[in-house]
């Protein structure tokens, strides 16, 4: 080689390692654009995985499209059936008291914990509400306005989860009942007729959510603390919720709400929700301390639908809607009555739809799901027969999926 093509050999060395750089990089991305295409790169238990979670997403998608709310008897004519009433009778009086909140902080502090959320001061913040307790990951806490003491799910000093008793007064713990592990919640307290009512998963369910709500997993179960008695146990039912006189408990099935009287032993439907019913779970219910009023959201539908209890005997008792709340692209959560009835507060949070974008690639057409924005997590607090905001406070501290309103109580402090 001459000396002349040397020297040009060197100058064109640069562009050269330049040319082969640029080229080795368009075949590493050309390559990592068909991995992104295809499932020839990923093992047989990610490809299972992958599959599997696709199903889920299309089961939860009908479930929240098919999800509805009660049907209506008489929308008056030219009013949106989604917004109507609810416009008279604001109450003069202020909130106050203690909302309890069962729940976590965002990470890294994952430790369940209750809170107390003082709604008299628009500047408190929620506190923690008995330190002692060794909670569940899903925790409940039930004080029907009774300031001796109150009841709450959490972990048995033996092991196991159980729902215990908390006397105020001496300041100790009662045992009540080992719900086996079974996932438990909204447990409610008969004062009168010293009855619990709770929901639980029946036994030999699988633990995914979408399959529970499909097969309708949850059975109510009343309960005697007294005699350590199971009363009743009442299947494909939710959310029970004692009348004042300790005999009547409303609790939602798939398709509506019903009433049992424990004396009559009868069970009648008092509500029905539209055509196709509606997943336990995602619907909640709250009645009123005096049992005038009960509360229905529809969560994912962001409907707020307000009734008020027609009661005499026990075949008279009735709902007549008072009216209809609608929240576009909002969550509506765990409806809870103050304790005078003339309020109530619900968990919400700002949310955009799921999407699903078709996209062309060279492997062919595939869908993507873009994620929900959720944000602005918040109580709110209304008028029973109003529909203006009087209070609202912030849960961006906390992980809305890992947080519950359970209570709002008299502050006996």
């Amino acid at each position: 080689m001459t000396p002349q093509h040397k020297s040009l050999l060197l100058k064109l060395l640069p562009l050269i390692i330049g040319i082969s750089v640029i080229l080795a990089g368009a075949v590493s991305y050309w390559a990592y654009q068909s991995s992104l295409h295809s499932n020839e790169y990923l093992s047989e238990a990610e490809e299972t995985e992958k599959n599997a979670e696709a199903v889920r997403v299309e089961k939860l998608a009908a479930i929240y499209t098919n999800e509805d709310v009660p049907e209506i008897a008489d929308v008056p004519e030219g009013e949106d059936p989604l917004n109507y009433g609810l416009d008279e009778d604001v109450p003069n009086t202020s909130v106050s008291g203690l909302i309890i909140l069962s729940g976590q902080e965002k990470k890294p502090t994952s430790e369940m914990q209750f809170m107390a959320l003082d709604v008299s001061s628009s500047t408190a913040q929620p506190g923690v509400y008995n330190a002692d307790h060794t909670l569940s990951v899903m925790a409940e806490f039930d004080n029907p306005n009774n300031p001796s003491g109150y009841f709450f799910l959490g972990n048995l000093p033996g092991g196991g989860l159980g729902i215990s008793y908390h006397d105020n007064g001496t300041n100790e713990l009662g045992f009540y009942e080992n719900t086996a592990g079974l996932s438990t919640r909204n447990i409610d307290w008969s004062q009168s007729t010293k009855l619990l009512a709770y929901d639980r998963t029946k036994e030999g369910v699988g633990r995914d959510y979408v399959d529970q709500i499909q097969k309708i997993s949850k059975e109510v179960v009343i309960y005697k603390p007294d005699t350590e008695e199971t009363v009743l146990i009442i299947p494909g039912a939710v959310q029970p919720q004692w009348l004042p006189d300790g005999e009547s408990l409303i609790y939602m099935k798939r398709d509506g709400l019903y009433l049992h009287t424990i004396d009559s032993k009868q069970e009648r439907i008092l509500w029905k929700v539209a055509e196709g019913g509606i997943a336990p779970g995602i619907t909640m219910i709250n009645l009123s301390p005096d049992g005038k009023y009960l509360a229905w959201t529809t969560a994912k539908k962001g409907v707020i639908s307000m009734f008020e209890v027609v009661s005499g005997d026990e075949d008279s008792i009735e709902l007549d809607e008072l009216g209809r709340i609608s929240l576009p692209d909002t969550e509506v959560y765990w409806p809870q009555f103050s304790p005078d009835g003339n309020h109530y507060a619900v968990q919400v949070i700002d949310s955009a739809r799921n999407t699903f974008v078709e996209s062309e690639s060279e492997s062919g057409s595939e869908t993507y799901i873009m994620p929900s924005v959720r944000e602005n997590a918040r109580i709110e607090i209304r008028p029973t027969k109003g529909r203006e905001v009087v209070y609202t406070h912030p849960l961006d501290r906390f992980d809305f999926n890992q947080f519950f309103t359970d209570d709002w109580i008299v502050n006996s402090q």
